[in-house]
């Protein structure tokens, strides 16, 4: 029988058994027990719009446990793992690929075979982006965002590169992403290989962009937007979903891709996954799979696509948003073959050494 066969045999035979036994409410459980999922999540609004579909209530419907929301961020479910100290908050986490490789290894997660999972047969090649761990949720392209209004009224022209970053034209108009913001460390590895600095001399690469005056350095994406909207900077670090929601709603700014020349080969953009994983620890894995299986479907991705343009990294949801009208502009030319990944592995012992070298010589 296949697990997710099991999986669902059980919460069958415990939904019979609580029609039969007064008190009997939970998946797992016993004597009465209410079983809840303690769920480390993303950020707040994107809890808000996964819960708008009703995934609670199918999750409950499924298995009959609840679902405890914690709101995040990667890098911060990161560091709560490491300091559980193999006891984790959650039993379930939201990671990134960048993340995930840190907490892969720490230790701080447990394995997941894909054929636990039945979304593994619509993920692309490329869905468990550290095979063994847990499988790609969203699927988001790290690209440059300009106000083009801005670039018309002072006859520039839009940057066909990461080399626009450094435009001397543009000196005071740039905002570049704090080491704290996720676009700097899943991007930093990918510019040194574009411009063939080794990853052990990072002083190179900061050199390059000591040549621009950049206005701002942003810790996220909604202070880049705003900056942005505003006219104070007219090139900023952003991801697909931002930069296209605001060109939606008519905003004069456009998408633009990083074309990174690497080994020969030019990648569009760089690539960023969001995860779900089991801690190191977690006692429900049983209703880990459960949720990750769930929230890798419609309610727990097209959701996010219609309010923030991100995209799922199931094949056959992809498909299903380029084919619906108000999503089809988010979706646009996309393919998997665009994303670059660097080697986070080899960039991370050489993390601190870049992240000093940053603050100390723009005085952060």
């Amino acid at each position: 029988m296949a697990i997710g066969q099991r999986r669902a045999f059980v919460a069958t035979g415990t939904f019979l058994a609580c029609s039969l036994l007064a008190g009997c409410t939970s998946f797992g459980g016993s004597d009465g027990e209410d079983i809840t999922l303690r769920v480390g999540g993303p950020q707040a609004n994107i809890i808000e719009a996964i819960r708008s579909s009703g995934i609670d209530e199918e999750f409950t419907q499924q298995t009959g446990a609840t679902i405890e929301w914690i709101p995040g961020q990667a890098p911060d479910n990161l560091k709560k793992l490491l300091s559980a100290r193999g006891k984790p908050p959650f039993d379930v986490v939201f990671m990134d690929n960048v993340e995930q490789e840190r907490a892969i290894e720490a230790g701080a997660l447990q394995r997941i075979d894909p054929k636990d999972l039945s979304s593994s047969a619509e993920l692309p090649e490329s869905g468990y982006p550290h095979p063994g761990y847990g499988p790609a949720w969203i699927v988001i392209r790290l690209g440059t965002c300009i106000n083009t209004k801005a670039y018309q009224e002072n006859n520039l022209q839009p940057p066909t590169s990461v080399d626009g970053w450094l435009d001397p034209k543009l000196s005071g108009r740039v905002s570049l992403p704090d080491p704290n913001n996720f676009y700097w460390p899943a991007t930093m590895p990918a510019i040194a290989e574009h411009y063939g600095v080794p990853l052990d001399q990072p002083q190179q690469l900061v050199d390059r962009f000591k040549t621009t005056d950049i206005q701002e350095f942003v810790t996220s994406s909604s202070a880049a937007q705003a900056s942005l909207q505003s006219g104070n900077v007219w090139l900023t670090t952003l991801t697909d979903g931002r930069c296209l929601g605001l060109k939606l709603a008519d905003e004069p700014v456009d998408f633009l891709p990083l074309n990174l020349t690497i080994d020969g080969h030019t990648w569009p953009y760089v690539g960023l996954v969001d995860t779900w994983d089991i801690p190191t620890g977690s006692e429900q894995r049983e209703l880990a799979l459960e949720f990750i299986d769930l929230v890798l479907g419609s309610k727990g991705t097209l959701p996010l696509t219609e309010k923030f343009g991100y995209l799922p990294s199931r094949q056959d949801l992809l498909d299903q948003a380029k084919s619906t009208p108000e999503l089809a502009p988010y979706v646009g030319d996309f393919s998997y073959d665009q994303l670059y990944f660097p080697d986070y592995r080899a960039f991370f012992p050489h993390l601190r050494e870049w992240t000093d070298t940053w603050n100390q010589t723009f005085k952060r």
